[in-house]
């Protein structure tokens, strides 16, 4: 089984992550399994954010149903896994992912055991924080090996390379404010028209926010630089200072 992934809505969802400062995040992936003849392949459309960690689930990992009915929205047969954002860490499935993960499969009676998605996706900053990465990984139970996850191939679905004749008419969703205000602008539009706008704009706002973090790297620049010049003049003030108490009392 593949899994695939549209290149914007993994890209906002990693700008969203970006503005949570340093917090982790979990929720679940919203799809469908296209079954062909000779593959299979878990389409993600839409990303759901919980409002904070534990929301559907207790320290021990067992899921709470109710929660998870509740963050869906109407949308639990949609749901083709789950996943969590950590920071600064391993890409590999902890003890209490893999409570969540079997406690979790208990409830997807909609899909087979095998197909039910875990993502784990981890950021980090340089020690200046001017430059973000990220990365990720998503697995499923492997059937052969009881308790084993097995990593699956992740396809990138980009914009800018895909033909137009085989875009859908239906817009791929994620809880994004960001999103939300660009997708709105082009609600009346036809399908191949809307995406490659769509397309434009985000990548323009991208752009423009990149712009923006250089702009305030340099601003953070000079206010090191006066905070340095500062320093270096109140040392000298001091030292100034005791050179001349020195005096005065030799001298008496």
């Amino acid at each position: 089984m593949e899994v695939s992934l549209p290149g914007f809505l993994l890209s906002t969802f990693f700008l969203d992550a970006n503005g949570r400062d340093q917090c982790d995040a979990e929720g679940f992936f919203l799809g469908r399994l296209d079954c062909g003849k000779n593959q299979k392949t878990a389409v993600i459309d839409e990303i759901v954010c919980c409002e904070r960690l534990f929301s559907f689930y207790n320290r021990l990992g067992e899921v709470q149903i109710d929660d998870v009915y509740r963050l869906t929205k109407g949308k639990f047969d949609s749901i083709i896994g789950w996943f969590r954002l950590r920071r600064n860490t391993v890409l590999r499935v902890s003890l209490r992912e893999r409570a969540v993960h079997q406690s979790l499969l208990n409830y997807l009676t909609h899909l087979n055991r095998a197909d039910v998605l875990f993502g784990a996706f981890t950021g980090s900053s340089s020690p200046n924080d001017d430059t973000k990465s990220f990365d990720y990984s998503i697995w499923t139970l492997n059937g052969a090996a009881q308790g084993q996850f097995l990593a699956r191939k992740v396809t990138i679905i980009n914009l800018g390379h895909t033909a137009k004749d085989a875009y859908e008419c239906s817009l791929l969703k994620v809880t994004s404010d960001t999103l939300t205000r660009v997708l709105s602008e082009f609600k009346s539009e036809d399908s191949v028209s809307q995406i490659t706008r769509v397309y434009e704009t985000i990548l323009g706002k991208l752009e423009s926010l990149g712009k923006s973090v250089n702009e305030s790297q340099d601003e953070i620049d000079r206010l090191q630089e006066d905070i340095k010049n500062l320093h270096e003049a109140i040392e000298l003030k001091n030292t100034s200072s005791r050179d001349e108490r020195e005096k005065e009392t030799q001298a008496h």
